[in-house]
């Protein structure tokens, strides 16, 4: 199913469309406009333990004093409470993001919300599960990020896609921390038990630290965001995302996508979501 995104909508009331706006939100300083669009569906899976949300972000006047917001959380379904763990975390963030101080260290203030989610996210399943997340604010064309666990968080510029953020796996963590201290062969890794397993994540105690942006990121004119969970990222290829993130608008990307993962036909797909930024000119 297909629809038109006109209010800010939370990922965890809908199982499958795609969402998406010709209003945006110009910025007087670049005159750039930011258009918003969203997809989601629950593959193969009984149910959809994904959730994601925006701010309010076609109020153009609060995104111009205070910035928009993207959050993606993909609940584990390992283990217990995912559904419970991702619609958690993404309250908390989008509540934590109404309090944020514009003038102050962005980043920052974004770490902590994140790691508040986390608490929450314990305490509501008992620490028996959890998610992962990608929070995203824009503000004055700047880019800030935080992210736990193995959700995906692309920049389309020019001809090129780029993961912008680093997966809490075992084989990003430990075993890149043994190869470069040379305490492992590379081979070794194609070996290991479960490469994939995640080693961070909300819900998760201690939790660790969190991958983002020392410093805001600037955004150019023609740059397309994709916020999105493994059943999308772990599914498409690279050239498969880049194809659809050429499309003209945030609804044809997200069309293009939802129509991909399901002319593969996969027997186990994975609950997926994403959501598209685009900045352009009216």
């Amino acid at each position: 199913m297909i629809e038109e995104l006109r209010v800010p909508l939370s990922g965890t009331d809908i199982q499958n469309n795609v969402n998406d706006s010709n209003d945006g939100v110009k910025d007087t300083d670049n005159t750039f406009l930011y258009r918003f669009g969203n997809m989601q569906g629950i593959g193969a899976r009984e149910n959809q333990e994904d959730a994601f949300a925006f701010s309010d972000v076609f109020d153009s006047e609060t995104v111009k004093t205070r910035g928009a917001l993207a959050v993606v959380a993909d609940g584990m379904g390992g283990l217990q409470g995912g559904k419970t763990a991702s619609e958690t975390a993404v309250s908390i963030v989008r509540q934590g993001f109404s309090t944020l101080n514009m003038e102050v260290n962005i980043a920052e203030q974004l770490n902590a919300v994140i790691n508040r989610a986390g608490r929450e996210v314990e305490k509501a399943v008992n620490g028996k599960g959890g998610c992962t997340v990608i929070a995203v604010v824009i503000y004055q064309n700047n880019l800030y990020y935080s992210s736990l666990g193995d959700s995906y968080l692309y920049l389309k510029r020019g001809e090129y896609l780029v993961r912008l953020n680093r997966f809490h796996t075992v084989m990003t963590d430990a075993l890149a921390e043994l190869i470069e201290d040379g305490l492992m062969n590379p081979e070794e890794v194609v070996i290991h038990d479960n490469p994939a397993a995640l080693t961070e994540f909300l819900g998760k105690n201690p939790q660790g630290k969190i991958d983002c942006f020392a410093k805001p990121f600037r955004l150019r004119y023609g740059d397309v965001l994709l916020l999105c969970t493994d059943g999308v990222g772990g599914t498409l290829n690279e050239q498969q995302l880049y194809k659809a993130l050429s499309e003209e608008t945030p609804y044809s990307m997200c069309a293009s996508m939802e129509e991909s993962i399901v002319s593969l036909r996969k027997r186990y797909q994975d609950n997926y979501t994403a959501l598209v930024i685009q900045c352009t000119y009216p």
